[in-house]
């Protein structure tokens, strides 16, 4: 069951891990740095680090927006139209620089191998480009693998960016189109004036994540920690318009008002975005806290009511007689609410002691190694369901129906028939044994506190994810899976037994302290000899089997010494030894078998399957030029 458990935990990590984790196919960095010149054009140099695995860098640089309206003077034509598009894309040059880890805004001095045009090539080949030329701009294919580390640099000219209106001059440009399509860690980008100006205003539109920022008279600054995969991102820059004197586009519409209320309403829309954002985020953070609160709550109402360990009177240090007259399975279950191997081994162990099977040494090719065999009886006592099934799978499936060898036992999952077999059989044992134990009434029946606790713990991955959407930032949020999955853990194994289960539970302990402490007792306090094997039989599930044999074997030997005649015969020394040795291999016979049996199915089966700086504003992408791209 625990088994299940954790393979469905491991399933929930598959589906919402993609959300914790950074895919590692992003653009690690961008970086553009654009001069405006004073005849209206723009140089533009732009850097591109890649991460993960690539043959090389695809983009597209527009000069113009072929969506953009028509410009007539209206107060809308500043929120975009084709007044803003450049007039053409020239002096086109590809690079790399050597050293893409360390890159800044001085390694735009650093280039360091042109590439050469070319009109086609082949994946993995370096140090060429391919360029097609479209309506708006054109598409570059730079073929420089992730094997020569090297960052991706770009350089060109736009013709005609600049816009002279009347009263002012501005650039609206568009850095990046919503085309591009990878996710960008660190996006950076430079506007330079050709000189100072005090009365320069600047704004972005994009992502409101991102800040536009003035750091002198002649320089803005735009910045994002993280730009999202298909996100549009545009600058404008309104400045006196003799910096630009030699500008040929011009309007002869007085813009300076016209920018600043189309700029107003960006921005106040933007805050109202932002407000709207703030109250979202804090709305899933409060929601968060609580769900820690309410987990923190159900965990403790459901450790004192269903799974704090019951008090019963019962205070003795030892107990020496077996406490229950029921088979060793029934035990583990007991101990774990649940059977394994080890109860399998157990139960085998409990048909020899009932007489169904008895055990014979057969001869060895290797001296040094003993080789026995189990052979059916006619006068087993009181086998139960479930040792039927254990013995019918042992004589009549691995062995010839009359008699099976230990070694026939640890080779029969080896093919995937017999592996198939054995393991319906032992599924069918262990449903059989858990059906007895469910009915000897050890464990509280607690489904609907477990369903409750598990389904509320899988609320918090759907807090994850709105966290990570609304990216709130919240500590606690982070490790919500974490604890999510510790809780369905929890929930899904807390047990508490009965009374009557509480009471059987100690009872064992105090025999499991009997076993362990066997060799400090007197010979002369001890059970006779035949009692033995018994204890062997319920030491294999107590956990103390190997401790208890050699314990055992010490005894044997002590009490030969002191009386040849105590409490035993020939009959039970040789019986006593012939089973402890066999007790001894047992559970790592039995343990192999089912493994193995595992280990064939598995591998036989595959599965398939097909103004002055400050925040940005919103919008992106009204304004003349663009690009795009990705890898290839």
């Amino acid at each position: 069951m625990k088994k299940k458990i954790y393979s469905l935990l491991f399933l929930i990590l598959l589906v919402f891990l993609p959300v914790v984790v950074k895919a590692e196919s992003t653009t690690g960095k961008m970086y553009v740095d654009i001069q405006i010149e004073t005849d209206g054009s723009l140089f533009v140099r732009e850097i591109t680090v890649l991460n993960g695995e690539y043959n090389g860098n695809y983009r597209t640089i527009d000069f113009k927006n072929i969506n953009a309206p028509h410009f007539t003077g209206s107060p809308t034509d500043f929120g975009g139209s084709d007044i803003y598009n450049g007039s053409n894309i020239s002096d086109i040059k590809v690079y790399d620089i050597d050293d893409k880890n360390n890159i800044d805004f001085s390694s735009f001095a650093k280039k360091s191998h042109e590439f050469t045009r070319v009109n086609s090539a082949a994946n993995g080949e370096y140090g060429v480009y391919t360029l097609t030329t479209t309506s708006s701009g054109v598409e570059l294919k730079i073929f420089n693998p992730d094997r020569y580390r090297s960052a991706f640099y770009i350089e060109y000219r736009i013709a005609d960016a600049v816009v002279v209106h009347k009263d002012v001059a501005e650039l609206a440009w568009n850095i990046l189109g919503d085309e591009y399509q990878e996710n960008i860690d660190d996006f950076k980008v430079q506007v330079h004036l050709p000189t100072a100006d005090s009365s320069m205003r600047v704004w972005g539109h994009g992502p409101l994540n991102g800040n536009i920022e003035r750091t002198s008279d002649d320089t803005v600054t735009m910045t994002y920690d993280f730009l999202g995969a298909y996100n549009a991102v545009d600058v404008r820059l309104m400045f006196d318009k003799t910096i630009t004197p030699n500008a040929i586009k011009q309007t002869n519409v007085a813009a300076r008002n016209y920018i600043l209320e189309y700029e107003k309403q960006q921005a106040e829309e933007a805050n109202r975005q932002r407000e709207a954002i703030q109250l979202e985020n804090n709305i899933v953070k409060i929601a968060t806290g609580l769900w820690y609160v309410v987990l923190l709550t159900i965990i403790v109402i459901v450790y004192l009511k269903y799974d704090k360990e019951r008090k019963v009177n019962f205070d003795m240090q030892y107990y020496r007689e077996i406490p229950g007259a029921y088979g060793p399975e029934l035990v583990e279950y007991l101990l774990k609410k649940n059977i394994t191997e080890l109860g399998f081994s157990a139960s085998l162990l409990q048909i020899i002691v009932k007489k169904g099977l008895k055990v014979e040494e057969i001869p060895s090719s290797n001296p040094k190694k003993k080789v026995y065999k189990f052979v059916k009886t006619d006068n087993g006592q009181n086998l139960t369901a479930a040792e039927n099934i254990l013995l019918k799978l042992l004589i009549d499936d691995i062995g010839n129906g009359r008699e099976v060898e230990l070694d026939e036992i640890k080779k029969y999952g080896k093919n995937i028939t017999n592996a198939t077999n054995f393991m319906e059989k032992y599924q069918d044992w262990c449903l059989e044994a858990k059906i007895s134990g469910e009915k000897m009434n050890f464990f509280q029946q607690n489904n609907l506190p477990k369903l409750i606790g598990i389904l509320f713990s899988l609320l918090g991955f759907g807090l994850f994810i709105l966290n990570m959407s609304f990216e709130t930032n919240f500590i606690l949020a982070y490790i919500i899976p974490i604890v999510s999955i510790l809780g369905i853990i929890y929930f899904a194994t807390f047990k508490k037994r009965t009374e009557e289960g509480a009471l059987e539970y100690q009872k064992w302990m105090a025999f499991k302290r009997f076993l362990l402490d066997f060799g400090r007792m007197d010979e002369k306090t001890l059970p006779e000899v035949y009692m033995w094997e018994k204890y062997l039989v319920y030491a294999t599930v107590l956990g103390c089997a190997d401790q208890l044999e050699k314990q055992m074997k010490i005894k044997i030997k002590n009490m030969n010494t002191v009386n040849d005649a105590y409490m035993m015969n020939d009959y039970y020394l040789i019986h006593f030894m012939m089973y402890n040795d066999i007790s001894s291999t047992l559970s790592k016979t039995m343990h192999t078998a089912v493994a193995s049996s595992r280990s064939s199915i598995a591998a036989s089966r595959s599965s398939s399957s097909s103004g002055f700086g400050g925040g940005m504003s919103t919008g992106g992408g009204s304004f003349g030029g663009g690009s795009g791209g990705g890898r290839f």
